[in-house]
């Protein structure tokens, strides 16, 4: 699970952050060099010389005799081909496998159109169809592992018969999923935060209570969980940018911010 950051770490960063490099604040908390520059970001603290991020290392030679002063550089953006090829499923008891960044292919954008209009059509109502779409891009975007494996679970959840009194998170998502198709999206909300309450790794529970949020114009709310999300797995920031339900957002510098850091890496 991510970080959950104290005040007391705040406070550490504000006083410190100009003391250590990235890579060795991301050691001393035992999280990614990447989260560690989301959480500067978000805290105002910035090292700027000349454009790119700089840390002064000071060495001492055997006889206690300061070195010369050097200084390490780093861009302070990181230029990152977009989307990505997720890894083979894994069994459920086993961590996600890590996200690996693949050129964004004309198939793979139409990979996206089709899983985004299947969740169209599911909202409508029309659940056999949306079925019917899921398993055509299973069939048609094999190489597109994480769609497909998304298409996967919805074909499983619309196949299922309905939940009387939900029990387990999947219990309580799916119940999420027939609300939205209803547009009652107080019951989704609840459903949603149910499912992420019993299983706090249900990560596209998650990123359906964000979906909410903004709709509802709870835009910083919806932020912060993305900011979530994309330190356990970049993939949401690729789908989020494709999203209708994140359209109020996409112009927020906020969101900018945020698909920068995810979609730049270092050269």
């Amino acid at each position: 699970m991510a970080k959950v950051w104290e005040e007391k770490d705040n406070v550490f960063l504000q006083e410190n952050y100009l003391n250590y490099s990235n890579q060795d604040l991301a050691d001393m908390f035992g999280v990614t060099k990447k989260s560690i520059q989301g959480k500067l970001r978000r805290l105002g603290l910035h090292r700027k010389e000349d454009g790119v991020d700089s840390v002064e290392v000071i060495a001492e030679d055997k006889f206690g005799v300061k070195k010369e002063d050097r200084t390490e550089e780093k861009p302070l953006f990181r230029k990152k081909r977009l989307n990505c090829r997720v890894p083979k499923a894994t069994p459920e008891t086993l961590p996600p496998a890590p996200y690996r960044p693949v050129e964004l292919t004309e198939k793979r954008k139409r990979a996206i159109r089709e899983f985004d209009n299947a969740i169209k059509i599911m909202s409508s109502g029309d659940k056999d169809k949306a079925r019917e779409e899921f398993r055509f891009i299973r069939e048609h975007f094999p190489k597109e592992l994480d769609i497909v494996q998304r298409s996967e679970s919805w074909i499983k959840i619309l196949s299922r018969q309905p939940v009387q009194e939900p029990v387990t998170a999947q219990d309580y998502y799916i119940h999420g999923v027939e609300s939205v198709e209803r547009s009652d999206w107080a019951s989704a909300l609840d459903a949603f935060r149910k499912a992420v309450e019993l299983d706090p790794e249900y990560l596209d529970a998650e990123y359906n209570i964000a979906c909410i949020l903004c709709r509802q114009g709870e835009h910083e709310k919806s932020l912060d969980i993305l900011w979530h999300l994309a330190e356990i797995n970049d993939r949401f920031i690729e789908i989020a940018i494709q999203d209708d339900d994140f359209e109020p957002i996409w112009q927020n510098q906020g969101f900018i911010d945020l698909a920068k850091e995810y979609i730049e890496e270092d050269e």
